[in-house]
Protein backbone atom coordinates (compact mmCIF):
# COMPACT_ATOMS: atom_id res chain seq x y z
CA UNK A 1 0.00 0.00 0.00
CA UNK A 2 1.19 3.54 -0.70
CA UNK A 3 0.04 6.69 0.82
CA UNK A 4 -0.56 9.84 -1.46
CA UNK A 5 -2.09 13.16 -0.78
CA UNK A 6 -5.13 13.76 -2.64
CA UNK A 7 -3.98 17.32 -3.86
CA UNK A 8 -0.78 16.11 -5.22
CA UNK A 9 -3.75 13.43 -7.24
CA UNK A 10 -5.23 16.56 -8.93
CA UNK A 11 -1.56 18.61 -9.43
CA UNK A 12 -0.33 15.23 -10.94
CA UNK A 13 -3.05 14.39 -13.59
CA UNK A 14 -3.90 18.65 -14.03
CA UNK A 15 -0.02 18.90 -15.13
CA UNK A 16 -0.13 15.97 -16.95
CA UNK A 17 -3.14 17.15 -19.09
CA UNK A 18 -0.99 20.44 -20.22
CA UNK A 19 2.02 18.32 -21.03
CA UNK A 20 -0.28 17.37 -23.82
CA UNK A 21 -1.62 20.92 -24.74
CA UNK A 22 -5.27 20.80 -23.80
CA UNK A 23 -7.80 18.38 -22.16
CA UNK A 24 -8.44 15.36 -23.65
CA UNK A 25 -8.89 11.57 -23.67
CA UNK A 26 -5.04 10.94 -24.33
CA UNK A 27 -3.72 12.63 -21.43
CA UNK A 28 -6.46 10.29 -19.32
CA UNK A 29 -5.67 7.12 -21.00
CA UNK A 30 -1.74 8.03 -20.21
CA UNK A 31 -0.52 5.20 -17.79
CA UNK A 32 0.50 6.38 -14.43
CA UNK A 33 3.33 4.70 -12.09
CA UNK A 34 3.75 5.00 -8.49
CA UNK A 35 6.64 3.08 -7.04
CA UNK A 36 8.15 2.43 -3.66
CA UNK A 37 12.08 1.80 -3.92
CA UNK A 38 15.30 2.58 -1.96
CA UNK A 39 14.56 6.38 -2.00
CA UNK A 40 10.69 6.13 -0.95
CA UNK A 41 7.84 6.90 -3.31
CA UNK A 42 7.96 8.14 -6.76
CA UNK A 43 5.19 8.74 -9.14
CA UNK A 44 6.27 9.19 -13.18
CA UNK A 45 3.98 9.48 -16.50
CA UNK A 46 5.51 10.43 -20.02
CA UNK A 47 3.49 12.46 -22.56
CA UNK A 48 5.10 12.62 -25.91
CA UNK A 49 7.13 15.55 -25.44
CA UNK A 50 6.91 16.17 -21.65
CA UNK A 51 7.60 13.36 -18.88
CA UNK A 52 6.81 14.43 -14.78
CA UNK A 53 8.07 12.89 -11.88
CA UNK A 54 6.62 13.71 -8.22
CA UNK A 55 8.98 12.46 -5.42
CA UNK A 56 7.91 12.76 -1.91
CA UNK A 57 10.07 10.35 -0.69
CA UNK A 58 8.28 8.34 2.40
CA UNK A 59 8.78 4.93 3.64
CA UNK A 60 11.13 2.83 1.50
CA UNK A 61 9.94 -0.51 0.09
CA UNK A 62 9.71 -2.67 -3.41
CA UNK A 63 5.68 -2.14 -5.08
CA UNK A 64 5.00 -0.62 -8.53
CA UNK A 65 1.24 0.53 -8.97
CA UNK A 66 0.77 1.66 -12.55
CA UNK A 67 -3.34 2.38 -13.28
CA UNK A 68 -4.21 5.11 -16.19
CA UNK A 69 -4.51 8.34 -15.11
CA UNK A 70 -8.10 8.51 -15.44
CA UNK A 71 -8.26 6.96 -12.43
CA UNK A 72 -6.96 10.08 -10.13
CA UNK A 73 -9.82 11.92 -11.39
CA UNK A 74 -11.82 9.70 -8.53
CA UNK A 75 -10.01 10.39 -5.76
CA UNK A 76 -8.09 13.88 -6.62
CA UNK A 77 -8.81 16.96 -4.10
CA UNK A 78 -8.01 20.15 -3.84
CA UNK A 79 -6.83 19.27 0.35
CA UNK A 80 -3.80 17.19 1.99
CA UNK A 81 -6.11 14.25 3.08
CA UNK A 82 -4.81 11.11 2.25
CA UNK A 83 -5.16 8.45 -0.25
CA UNK A 84 -4.55 4.64 0.53
CA UNK A 85 -3.74 2.84 -2.89
CA UNK A 86 -3.18 -0.80 -3.04
CA UNK A 87 -2.30 -4.16 -5.23
CA UNK A 88 -5.79 -6.40 -4.35
CA UNK A 89 -4.68 -8.41 -6.87
CA UNK A 90 -2.39 -9.15 -9.83
CA UNK A 91 -5.00 -7.16 -12.38
CA UNK A 92 -6.67 -4.96 -9.71
CA UNK A 93 -6.03 -2.14 -8.04
CA UNK A 94 -7.83 0.01 -5.39
CA UNK A 95 -8.03 3.32 -3.70
CA UNK A 96 -9.45 4.14 -0.07
CA UNK A 97 -10.06 7.63 1.63
CA UNK A 98 -11.89 9.61 4.26
CA UNK A 99 -14.58 12.02 3.49
CA UNK A 100 -17.57 14.08 5.23
CA UNK A 101 -17.58 11.46 8.05
CA UNK A 102 -17.31 8.38 4.47
CA UNK A 103 -15.01 6.18 3.78
CA UNK A 104 -15.42 5.69 0.22
CA UNK A 105 -13.36 2.77 -1.98
CA UNK A 106 -13.12 2.22 -5.96
CA UNK A 107 -11.17 -0.63 -7.74
CA UNK A 108 -9.66 -0.41 -11.04
CA UNK A 109 -7.94 -2.09 -13.43
CA UNK A 110 -3.96 -2.37 -13.42
CA UNK A 111 -1.67 -1.70 -16.27
CA UNK A 112 1.66 -4.14 -17.01
CA UNK A 113 4.56 -2.10 -15.16
CA UNK A 114 6.90 -2.20 -18.63
CA UNK A 115 3.47 -0.07 -20.48
CA UNK A 116 5.22 3.13 -18.75
CA UNK A 117 8.05 4.68 -20.33
CA UNK A 118 11.00 5.15 -17.60
CA UNK A 119 12.35 8.43 -16.80
CA UNK A 120 14.83 10.01 -18.68
CA UNK A 121 18.01 9.99 -17.51
CA UNK A 122 18.28 13.66 -15.08
CA UNK A 123 21.52 16.00 -15.36
CA UNK A 124 24.50 15.15 -13.26
CA UNK A 125 24.73 19.07 -12.23
CA UNK A 126 21.89 21.56 -11.47
CA UNK A 127 21.68 25.11 -11.22
CA UNK A 128 19.49 27.36 -9.21
CA UNK A 129 16.90 29.80 -11.01
CA UNK A 130 14.62 32.44 -9.98
CA UNK A 131 10.83 32.29 -9.91
CA UNK A 132 10.47 34.49 -12.56
CA UNK A 133 12.06 31.88 -14.94
CA UNK A 134 8.80 29.76 -14.65
CA UNK A 135 6.78 32.53 -15.10
CA UNK A 136 8.72 33.46 -18.60
CA UNK A 137 7.93 29.85 -19.54
CA UNK A 138 4.24 29.83 -18.80
CA UNK A 139 4.10 33.13 -20.36
CA UNK A 140 5.90 32.37 -23.48
CA UNK A 141 4.01 29.27 -24.07
CA UNK A 142 1.15 31.49 -24.32
CA UNK A 143 2.24 33.30 -27.26
CA UNK A 144 3.86 30.70 -29.20
CA UNK A 145 2.21 28.85 -31.60
CA UNK A 146 -0.72 25.87 -31.26
CA UNK A 147 1.04 24.12 -34.19
CA UNK A 148 3.92 23.60 -36.00
CA UNK A 149 4.47 25.49 -39.23
CA UNK A 150 7.25 25.89 -41.35
CA UNK A 151 9.23 27.17 -38.63
CA UNK A 152 8.96 25.97 -35.14
CA UNK A 153 7.01 28.37 -33.94
CA UNK A 154 5.15 25.98 -31.58
CA UNK A 155 7.91 25.71 -29.44
CA UNK A 156 9.86 27.97 -26.59
CA UNK A 157 13.24 29.14 -27.44
CA UNK A 158 15.92 29.06 -24.63
CA UNK A 159 18.62 31.17 -25.74
CA UNK A 160 21.65 30.02 -24.21
CA UNK A 161 24.50 32.81 -24.75
CA UNK A 162 21.82 35.76 -24.54
CA UNK A 163 19.94 34.54 -20.98
CA UNK A 164 16.26 34.86 -22.82
CA UNK A 165 13.11 32.75 -23.73
CA UNK A 166 11.28 33.66 -26.56
CA UNK A 167 8.52 32.82 -28.86
CA UNK A 168 6.01 34.27 -31.17
CA UNK A 169 2.95 33.07 -33.57
CA UNK A 170 4.54 35.83 -36.35
CA UNK A 171 1.82 38.18 -34.85
CA UNK A 172 2.84 38.99 -32.04
CA UNK A 173 6.33 37.87 -29.89
CA UNK A 174 7.19 37.70 -26.11
CA UNK A 175 10.51 37.68 -24.69
CA UNK A 176 11.94 37.47 -21.09
CA UNK A 177 15.88 37.74 -20.22
CA UNK A 178 18.35 38.25 -17.51
CA UNK A 179 18.75 34.39 -17.07
CA UNK A 180 21.86 32.12 -16.59
CA UNK A 181 21.36 28.74 -18.28
CA UNK A 182 23.78 26.17 -17.56
CA UNK A 183 24.08 25.97 -21.67
CA UNK A 184 25.36 28.27 -24.41
CA UNK A 185 23.52 27.49 -27.76
CA UNK A 186 20.04 28.17 -28.53
CA UNK A 187 17.02 24.89 -27.52
CA UNK A 188 13.47 25.07 -29.06
CA UNK A 189 11.22 22.77 -26.56
CA UNK A 190 7.57 22.32 -26.34
CA UNK A 191 5.37 25.16 -25.31
CA UNK A 192 3.16 23.99 -21.86
CA UNK A 193 1.08 25.90 -19.59
CA UNK A 194 1.95 23.60 -16.26
CA UNK A 195 4.19 26.68 -14.60
CA UNK A 196 0.65 28.36 -14.89
CA UNK A 197 -0.61 26.24 -12.32
CA UNK A 198 -0.64 28.29 -8.93
CA UNK A 199 1.18 25.50 -6.77
CA UNK A 200 4.07 25.40 -8.65
CA UNK A 201 4.14 29.25 -8.68
CA UNK A 202 4.28 29.12 -4.57
CA UNK A 203 7.62 26.75 -4.98
CA UNK A 204 10.83 28.65 -4.09
CA UNK A 205 13.03 25.69 -5.02
CA UNK A 206 13.64 25.68 -8.84
CA UNK A 207 16.76 24.49 -10.39
CA UNK A 208 17.17 23.34 -14.15
CA UNK A 209 19.94 21.41 -15.87
CA UNK A 210 20.74 19.94 -19.41
CA UNK A 211 21.04 16.18 -21.30
CA UNK A 212 21.85 15.46 -25.02
CA UNK A 213 18.21 15.40 -25.00
CA UNK A 214 16.22 16.95 -22.28
CA UNK A 215 15.87 20.36 -20.72
CA UNK A 216 15.04 19.60 -17.03
CA UNK A 217 13.48 21.78 -14.46
CA UNK A 218 13.02 20.84 -10.94
CA UNK A 219 10.41 22.50 -9.25
CA UNK A 220 10.78 21.72 -5.11
CA UNK A 221 9.59 17.72 -5.75
CA UNK A 222 8.30 17.87 -8.80
CA UNK A 223 10.64 17.10 -12.14
CA UNK A 224 10.01 18.18 -15.69
CA UNK A 225 11.39 16.72 -18.68
CA UNK A 226 11.21 18.59 -21.66
CA UNK A 227 12.18 16.55 -24.84
CA UNK A 228 14.99 19.15 -27.17
CA UNK A 229 13.58 19.53 -30.33
CA UNK A 230 16.80 19.52 -32.76
CA UNK A 231 15.05 19.64 -36.13
CA UNK A 232 13.26 22.54 -35.81
CA UNK A 233 14.15 26.12 -36.95
CA UNK A 234 13.70 29.12 -35.00
CA UNK A 235 13.29 32.23 -36.69
CA UNK A 236 16.19 35.31 -35.98
CA UNK A 237 13.80 38.09 -34.23
CA UNK A 238 16.75 40.07 -32.80
CA UNK A 239 16.30 42.63 -36.28
CA UNK A 240 12.90 43.27 -35.64
CA UNK A 241 13.07 44.28 -31.91
CA UNK A 242 13.15 48.00 -31.79
CA UNK A 243 15.83 49.79 -29.52
CA UNK A 244 14.71 52.11 -27.25
CA UNK A 245 14.23 55.25 -28.72
CA UNK A 246 13.07 59.47 -27.31
CA UNK A 247 11.25 60.13 -30.63
CA UNK A 248 8.47 56.98 -29.73
CA UNK A 249 5.27 57.96 -28.55
CA UNK A 250 4.97 56.54 -25.05
CA UNK A 251 2.37 55.53 -22.98
CA UNK A 252 1.63 54.26 -19.57
CA UNK A 253 -1.65 52.46 -18.60
CA UNK A 254 -3.36 53.45 -15.41
CA UNK A 255 -4.56 50.35 -13.63
CA UNK A 256 -7.82 51.55 -12.78
CA UNK A 257 -8.49 52.79 -16.34
CA UNK A 258 -7.49 49.15 -17.80
CA UNK A 259 -10.31 48.37 -15.34
CA UNK A 260 -13.29 50.76 -16.68
CA UNK A 261 -12.31 49.32 -20.17
CA UNK A 262 -12.55 45.66 -18.89
CA UNK A 263 -16.08 46.54 -17.40
CA UNK A 264 -17.34 48.20 -20.76
CA UNK A 265 -15.75 45.18 -22.77
CA UNK A 266 -16.92 42.27 -21.07
CA UNK A 267 -20.37 44.14 -20.65
CA UNK A 268 -20.90 44.42 -24.17
CA UNK A 269 -19.64 41.73 -25.61
CA UNK A 270 -21.84 38.80 -27.31
CA UNK A 271 -20.83 35.40 -28.98
CA UNK A 272 -17.93 34.57 -31.51
CA UNK A 273 -17.69 37.67 -33.00
CA UNK A 274 -15.44 38.59 -30.67
CA UNK A 275 -12.17 36.67 -32.08
CA UNK A 276 -11.53 39.49 -34.63
CA UNK A 277 -12.06 42.20 -32.87
CA UNK A 278 -10.30 45.27 -34.02
CA UNK A 279 -9.28 48.08 -30.98
CA UNK A 280 -8.63 51.64 -31.73
CA UNK A 281 -6.12 53.04 -29.42
CA UNK A 282 -6.07 57.10 -30.19
CA UNK A 283 -3.27 59.26 -28.29
CA UNK A 284 -4.35 62.40 -30.05
CA UNK A 285 -5.76 64.05 -27.13
CA UNK A 286 -7.49 62.60 -23.80
CA UNK A 287 -6.01 58.74 -24.37
CA UNK A 288 -8.90 56.62 -25.23
CA UNK A 289 -10.39 53.08 -26.49
CA UNK A 290 -12.92 52.52 -28.86
CA UNK A 291 -14.48 49.68 -29.85
CA UNK A 292 -17.75 48.50 -31.71
CA UNK A 293 -19.84 45.22 -31.03
CA UNK A 294 -22.57 45.23 -32.59
CA UNK A 295 -23.10 48.45 -35.10
CA UNK A 296 -22.41 50.21 -32.13
CA UNK A 297 -19.07 52.04 -30.72
CA UNK A 298 -17.89 51.99 -27.23
CA UNK A 299 -15.42 54.57 -26.26
CA UNK A 300 -13.49 54.41 -22.98
CA UNK A 301 -11.13 57.62 -21.89
CA UNK A 302 -8.22 56.74 -20.43
CA UNK A 303 -8.36 59.26 -17.92
CA UNK A 304 -5.78 58.96 -15.55
CA UNK A 305 -3.15 57.09 -18.15
CA UNK A 306 0.02 59.13 -19.09
CA UNK A 307 0.98 60.07 -23.00
CA UNK A 308 4.21 61.56 -24.20
CA UNK A 309 5.48 62.11 -27.32
CA UNK A 310 3.40 62.84 -30.75
CA UNK A 311 -0.20 62.07 -30.96
CA UNK A 312 -1.22 59.14 -32.66
CA UNK A 313 -4.27 56.87 -33.79
CA UNK A 314 -3.90 53.36 -34.72
CA UNK A 315 -5.55 50.14 -35.07
CA UNK A 316 -5.15 47.14 -33.02
CA UNK A 317 -6.33 43.58 -32.49
CA UNK A 318 -8.05 43.07 -29.82
CA UNK A 319 -7.02 39.97 -28.26
CA UNK A 320 -3.59 40.81 -28.62
CA UNK A 321 -3.75 43.93 -26.62
CA UNK A 322 -5.89 41.58 -24.05
CA UNK A 323 -2.85 39.04 -24.21
CA UNK A 324 -0.67 42.12 -23.23
CA UNK A 325 -2.20 43.28 -20.46
CA UNK A 326 -2.63 39.33 -19.52
CA UNK A 327 1.16 39.56 -19.57
CA UNK A 328 1.41 42.47 -16.70
CA UNK A 329 2.31 44.95 -19.54
CA UNK A 330 1.09 48.58 -18.68
CA UNK A 331 3.82 50.81 -20.59
CA UNK A 332 3.88 50.48 -23.88
CA UNK A 333 5.86 52.36 -26.90
CA UNK A 334 4.91 53.36 -30.46
CA UNK A 335 7.15 54.73 -33.69
CA UNK A 336 4.42 54.68 -36.08
CA UNK A 337 0.99 53.28 -36.30
CA UNK A 338 1.84 51.10 -38.95
CA UNK A 339 4.95 49.85 -37.18
CA UNK A 340 4.67 47.33 -34.15
CA UNK A 341 3.69 48.35 -30.32
CA UNK A 342 6.32 47.13 -28.22
CA UNK A 343 5.47 47.21 -24.36
CA UNK A 344 8.27 46.79 -22.10
CA UNK A 345 8.34 45.97 -18.43
CA UNK A 346 12.16 45.46 -16.66
CA UNK A 347 13.58 42.28 -18.68
CA UNK A 348 10.45 41.40 -20.82
CA UNK A 349 9.07 42.68 -23.91
CA UNK A 350 6.07 42.27 -25.67
CA UNK A 351 5.50 42.83 -29.51
CA UNK A 352 2.79 42.82 -31.88
CA UNK A 353 1.54 44.10 -35.01
CA UNK A 354 -1.08 46.61 -35.41
CA UNK A 355 -3.78 46.18 -37.84
CA UNK A 356 -3.84 48.92 -40.53
CA UNK A 357 -4.49 51.63 -39.19
CA UNK A 358 -7.14 53.49 -42.03
CA UNK A 359 -9.43 50.48 -39.85
CA UNK A 360 -9.14 53.19 -36.84
CA UNK A 361 -12.76 54.26 -35.37
CA UNK A 362 -12.88 58.29 -35.61
CA UNK A 363 -14.19 60.11 -33.05
CA UNK A 364 -17.65 61.67 -33.84
CA UNK A 365 -15.66 65.26 -33.79
CA UNK A 366 -13.89 63.92 -37.02
CA UNK A 367 -16.59 62.02 -39.20
CA UNK A 368 -17.70 63.69 -41.99
CA UNK A 369 -21.27 64.86 -42.05
CA UNK A 370 -22.55 62.22 -44.09
CA UNK A 371 -21.26 59.80 -41.88
CA UNK A 372 -22.42 61.31 -38.50
CA UNK A 373 -25.01 58.99 -36.59
CA UNK A 374 -28.45 59.84 -36.33
CA UNK A 375 -29.20 60.62 -32.54
CA UNK A 376 -31.48 57.30 -32.53
CA UNK A 377 -29.37 55.08 -34.85
CA UNK A 378 -26.23 52.73 -34.42
CA UNK A 379 -23.19 53.49 -36.00
CA UNK A 380 -22.24 51.58 -39.23
CA UNK A 381 -19.55 48.79 -38.81
CA UNK A 382 -16.05 49.43 -39.84
CA UNK A 383 -14.76 46.90 -42.62
CA UNK A 384 -12.50 44.47 -40.86
CA UNK A 385 -9.23 45.08 -42.30
CA UNK A 386 -6.71 42.24 -42.85
CA UNK A 387 -4.25 40.88 -40.04
CA UNK A 388 -0.82 41.57 -40.63
CA UNK A 389 2.09 39.30 -39.52
CA UNK A 390 5.64 39.87 -38.04
CA UNK A 391 8.12 39.04 -40.79
CA UNK A 392 10.90 37.89 -38.94
CA UNK A 393 14.44 37.00 -41.33
CA UNK A 394 15.97 33.75 -41.25
CA UNK A 395 19.40 34.16 -43.30
CA UNK A 396 17.94 35.49 -46.24
CA UNK A 397 14.34 34.02 -45.79
CA UNK A 398 11.30 35.32 -44.65
CA UNK A 399 8.67 34.40 -42.01
CA UNK A 400 5.74 33.37 -44.28
CA UNK A 401 2.17 33.99 -42.82
CA UNK A 402 1.31 30.67 -40.43
CA UNK A 403 -2.33 31.57 -41.24
CA UNK A 404 -4.91 32.66 -39.09
CA UNK A 405 -4.35 31.44 -35.61
CA UNK A 406 -6.62 32.67 -33.19
CA UNK A 407 -4.99 34.39 -30.46
CA UNK A 408 -6.94 33.43 -27.44
CA UNK A 409 -7.14 29.78 -28.91
CA UNK A 410 -3.76 29.34 -27.64
CA UNK A 411 -5.04 29.47 -24.29
CA UNK A 412 -6.02 26.39 -22.81
CA UNK A 413 -9.76 26.02 -21.87
CA UNK A 414 -11.07 28.85 -23.36
CA UNK A 415 -13.67 28.44 -25.31
CA UNK A 416 -15.18 30.87 -28.48
CA UNK A 417 -16.18 34.59 -28.01
CA UNK A 418 -17.48 36.17 -24.76
CA UNK A 419 -15.69 32.88 -22.89
CA UNK A 420 -12.03 33.73 -23.99
CA UNK A 421 -12.33 37.27 -23.42
CA UNK A 422 -13.82 37.02 -20.41
CA UNK A 423 -10.93 34.65 -19.01
CA UNK A 424 -8.69 36.94 -19.91
CA UNK A 425 -10.21 39.73 -18.16
CA UNK A 426 -10.57 37.27 -15.02
CA UNK A 427 -6.34 37.18 -15.05
CA UNK A 428 -5.97 40.95 -16.29
CA UNK A 429 -8.24 41.92 -13.29
CA UNK A 430 -6.02 39.82 -10.70
CA UNK A 431 -3.14 41.89 -11.93
CA UNK A 432 -4.87 45.19 -11.68
CA UNK A 433 -6.17 44.44 -8.05
CA UNK A 434 -2.49 43.97 -7.33
CA UNK A 435 -1.48 47.00 -8.81
CA UNK A 436 -3.68 49.25 -7.11
CA UNK A 437 -3.21 47.31 -3.94
CA UNK A 438 1.24 48.43 -4.73
CA UNK A 439 -0.15 51.80 -5.67
CA UNK A 440 -2.26 52.05 -2.49
CA UNK A 441 0.74 51.51 -0.40
CA UNK A 442 2.88 53.36 -1.58
CA UNK A 443 0.24 56.35 -1.40
CA UNK A 444 0.33 55.60 2.50
CA UNK A 445 4.05 55.19 3.10
CA UNK A 446 4.84 58.71 1.37
CA UNK A 447 2.23 60.06 3.21
CA UNK A 448 3.54 58.44 6.20
CA UNK A 449 7.21 59.63 5.57
CA UNK A 450 5.92 63.16 4.66
CA UNK A 451 4.41 63.50 8.27
CA UNK A 452 7.21 62.02 9.83
CA UNK A 453 9.63 64.58 7.86
CA UNK A 454 6.72 67.80 8.68
CA UNK A 455 7.29 66.60 12.76
CA UNK A 456 10.94 66.02 12.52
CA UNK A 457 10.81 70.04 11.24
CA UNK A 458 8.51 70.81 14.52
CA UNK A 459 5.74 71.32 11.84
CA UNK A 460 2.26 70.12 12.02
CA UNK A 461 1.48 67.31 9.93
Amino acid sequence: MVVLERRNAWLFRTALRRCFGSPGSKSDQTGVQIRLGPDGMTMHASAPEIAISYAPGGPRGKRVITFAAKYLQEFEARNPDPVEIAILRPDLGGARWTEKGRTPEIEFPLLEPGSVPAAPEPPKEFVPMPQSFLAALDQASTIAARDPTKYALNRVQLRGQAGTVLSSDQRQLFQAGGFNFPFTEDLLIPRSGLFGLAPFTAIEEISMGRTDTHVVIRVGLWTFFFFIDKQGRFPDVTPIIPKPSHSATRLRLDAEDVQIFLDSLTRRLKGPEANEMALTLDLMGTPCLRFEIEKRVSEVKLMNSEVTGKPLRMCLNLHQFLSALELRFLNFEIRDPDKPILARDGERLYLSMPLPASGAILPRSEKAPSEQPMPSTALAPIEKPATPTIVVPVGSMPVRPAGGFDVLGEAEGLREGLFKVAAHAGRILQFLREVCTQQKVTQIVRSSLLALTESAHGEKP
